[in-house]
């Protein structure tokens, strides 16, 4: 069951005073069960030093930064030195509002650019610092970090930083009257569902359901036009995106590919995927299974193959390499033989799924480019020196 209640209201408390407000610019959050303690910092107009420090080089002539939010984890017995950093601003760049999203330790910073996303190019919206809160004080987590939230009118986002600089949803609302609240909450990863769905009156939790299905994490997917905000808009979306498995496939998550079935044998690597199975012999615990990527094959215990539908897979996309784009024309070579399949233009599109030193596999979509991983285009290897890297083909645009 996901417990952490998302709410759009947080806020206001730091409105009372003017030594309130103050307060809200820089606060302090501690774990009451972890050893956790996050410092935090929400900026206007100006950027605060890290977030000048971060997002220097992805800053045009002419953009308007308007907002933004630090938070900085640090050890219970340290509170000098920051273990964790995370950094988001929204900035206005002609017609568009970009995130730019920034997760760092010692002095390095991943970067990520949403664009197309949930901030409205018009119209306001603010950023706070909402904390897990068990009910008790605002300052006391019962767990967990505290969330950075942007509010627009009467719906806010809560939204995580990943090490990787992506960026993720964690919990929506939409306060849909004076009395009735909408809340989705995703769970990245779950062993439960991965969406969340549940309705308040006068915050009294009057339903709730959970949702396995494959779901975009990333905000690129969702734009708001289209973010889901009523329970039968959830229960349609999910019953149009189930994992899609036929009798011969199953899918890998974060597991050795083997070149025999023993776990002794060689490693071609840790892959998440979507695999054909071609054969299988018998193992100690589980079968042992041959499967096929593309132009690539390999044994996995069964123990690791999931070959039905009971499938979070959003937890699990969450885990693949990001996307790249070629920055010239380049050979797309076969994983196995190592000979070259076709030449890709530059400006080609792939997923990454799996990097091997300075190569990389990839998949190019066979159709329309889409935030979802197309299991079923063409698989190949890349030089990771030939194209450039991002968490979603919008943050590839602004690179």
């Amino acid at each position: 069951m996901m417990k952490k209640l998302c709410t759009i209201t947080a806020f206001v408390i730091w409105l009372f005073t003017a030594a309130a407000w103050a307060e809200s610019h820089k606060m302090e959050y501690t774990a009451a069960y972890v050893n956790q303690h996050w410092k935090c910092e929400i900026f206007e107009a100006e950027m605060n030093a890290d977030a000048q420090e971060a997002f220097s080089s992805y800053l045009l002539p002419g953009d308007e930064v308007i907002c933004g939010a630090e938070m900085r984890y640090y050890a219970q017995e340290d509170l000098d030195t920051p273990l964790h950093q995370d950094v988001q601003m929204a900035v206005r760049r002609e017609d568009r509002m970009l995130l730019l999203s920034a997760s760092g330790s010692d002095g390095k910073w991943a970067i990520g650019v949403e664009s197309d996303a949930f901030l409205p190019a018009e119209g306001g919206f603010e950023v706070t610092i909402t904390p897990a809160s068990d009910g008790q004080t605002v300052k006391q987590m019962k767990s967990g970090r505290p969330y950075i939230t942007w509010v627009h009118g009467n719906e806010s986002w809560q939204v995580l930083v990943r090490e990787t600089g992506e960026v993720h949803v964690a919990c929506y609302a939409h306060q849909i009257d004076a009395h009735t609240r909408f809340e989705l909450e995703t769970s990245i990863p779950s062993d439960t569902g991965n969406l969340g769905v549940t309705l308040y009156t006068d915050d009294e939790s009057i339903h709730y359901e959970e949702f396995s299905c494959v779901f975009p994490t990333r905000l690129t997917a969702w734009t708001m036009d289209n973010f889901p905000k009523t329970v039968e808009e959830i229960r349609t979306y999910a019953a149009a995106h189930q994992p899609d498995v036929a009798d011969d496939e199953g899918y890998i998550f974060g597991v050795n590919l083997r070149t025999e079935p023993t776990g002794q044998s060689d490693s071609l690597g840790q892959y998440t995927a979507k695999v054909k199975v071609i054969g299988s012999v018998p193992g100690t615990d589980s079968p042992w299974y041959n499967v096929q990527m593309g132009d690539l094959s390999g044994w996995v215990s069964g123990r690791y193959l999931i070959e039905n539908d009971d499938i979070r897979l959003c937890e699990w996309e969450s885990e693949v390499l990001p996307v790249a784009q070629a920055n010239r024309d380049i050979f797309l070579i076969n994983a196995d033989t190592g000979a070259p399949i076709m030449t890709l233009p530059a400006g080609t599109l792939m997923h990454v799924f799996h990097q091997d030193g300075d190569l990389l596999h990839v998949i190019i979509p066979r159709g329309e480019w889409t935030w979802k991983t197309d299991w079923s285009g063409i698989y190949g290897m890349v030089s990771a020196n030939d194209v450039s890297c991002g968490i979603s083909a919008a943050d590839l645009r602004w690179k």
